[in-house]
């Protein structure tokens, strides 16, 4: 616009209106600007800038976080990447021979290079991805809980307004079940990392999905309760709600476990394949050269992998129910049977609801395209052969 001014006036004027030449470190920081919105519009899936003084690392990052509405991930070992890692959402700094400011700056602290690819393309893949099912596993808890009272509201007219469940039964029902999701989303494991790497984790049918399922077990909840006991307390009533709760929540965990631990493996680490034992490593050494949000207590670590474990898995749902129903005073079998009887009648409508998880997805891709039972068979061939021959 303004050249344009300038082309419109007298050549005395324009002569006055000129503006002087920028100097070149404007001129150079106008250019990376232009660039940068030149490839924000255009799409690249990746980018490579050389050539970057100290001074524009920390601009790149917080142009890229500003306009380009991502998150940024600095990655550096020297003085000159300070900035750029402070300027970052995340940060893992290397621990190179010129100076360690990069590592006490970063988030986290790597000893080599060579650590990243399996701690960014497997771990960081593999938290996310058990850290996304445990919130949407959250989702549907709080869906069932409000459905679950709303339903027990109807059936009393709206006479009663209070809840039913007692605040010291609460605490130890979200005790015992919070407890389970955290086991889930430190031991379990995926499949293949790489395909999960352009997936939508939280889609609005993921959601949806979660969230109508919460609400049709805990209407299924409260109609089974009504069913099975007709004299009872609302405090009574709110302990056999906690204990039917607990087991659909452990039974909707054991749906979407991956792999479950050996008793054998608790003590000693978890069997893993080769891209999650080295990313395994890569997490351990980043621990230990300083990483403290990735260091727990050996103690810790032992109690969650026994409750990954099939037996462990039904300990915290076992004790609430029996220290509940005692301690309340109401017959504990009963109980459990319903809420055996609950889970079941809720696992049936997962399958139905979910059907990526389990054999059924499997079976109706080889109803549609039987071609992939030879596929599969010729691929697990392959990987025998493949896991004979690293052996020999």
């Amino acid at each position: 616009v303004a050249s344009l001014l300038v082309a419109a006036l007298p050549p005395r004027a324009a002569r006055l209106c000129s503006l002087p030449e920028p100097p070149p470190d404007v001129a150079l920081a106008r250019a990376v600007v232009e660039a940068m919105v030149a490839l924000l519009t255009s799409g690249a899936h990746t980018v490579v800038w050389s050539q970057v003084s100290v001074d524009q690392k920390p601009f790149v990052a917080w142009f890229v976080q500003r306009y380009a509405k991502l998150r940024a991930l600095a990655i550096g070992d020297g003085v000159n990447d300070v900035g750029m890692i402070r300027a970052s959402h995340v940060s893992v700094g290397i621990r190179g021979s010129e100076s360690l400011l990069a590592a006490h700056a970063a988030s986290f602290r790597a000893d080599e290079w060579k650590q990243l690819r399996p701690l960014l393309l497997q771990h960081a893949v593999r938290t996310m991805v058990l850290l996304s099912t445990t919130m949407k596993w959250i989702y549907y808890k709080h869906a069932m809980t409000a459905c679950m009272l709303e339903a027990w509201m109807v059936h009393n007219r709206y006479s009663i307004w209070r809840d039913p469940t007692d605040p010291i039964y609460m605490f130890a029902f979200n005790g015992a079940i919070y407890l389970l999701a955290i086991a889930y989303a430190v031991e379990d494991t995926i499949g293949e990392a790489s395909a999960f790497r352009r997936k939508a984790l939280f889609s609005t049918s993921s959601l949806l999905r979660w969230w109508f399922s919460g609400a049709l077990h805990g209407f299924l909840t409260t109609f089974a309760l009504v069913l099975a006991f007709d004299q009872q307390t609302p405090t009574q009533a709110g302990v056999r709600m906690l204990c039917i709760q607990s087991v659909v929540l452990t039974a909707r965990l054991a749906f979407i476990t991956n792999k479950w631990l050996q008793m054998e493996a608790v003590v000693e680490p978890h069997s893993a394949s080769e891209g999650e034992a080295a990313a395994d490593a890569a997490c351990a050494a980043v621990a230990a050269s300083g990483g403290g949000e990735l260091k727990y207590d050996r103690l810790v670590c032992w109690t969650l992998r026994a409750l990954h474990t099939k037996v462990g898995h039904c300990v915290p749902c076992v004790v609430f129910i029996l220290w509940s129903t005692t301690w309340i005073g109401i017959d504990t079998l009963p109980v459990a049977l319903v809420s055996a009887a609950v889970a079941f009648i809720c696992l049936v409508s997962d399958v139905l609801v979910f059907p990526r998880y389990g054999p059924l997805r499997y079976a109706c891709e080889l109803l549609l395209d039987p071609s992939r039972l030879r596929a599969t068979r010729v691929a697990s061939l392959r990987k025998t052969q493949k896991q004979y021959t690293k052996q020999s």
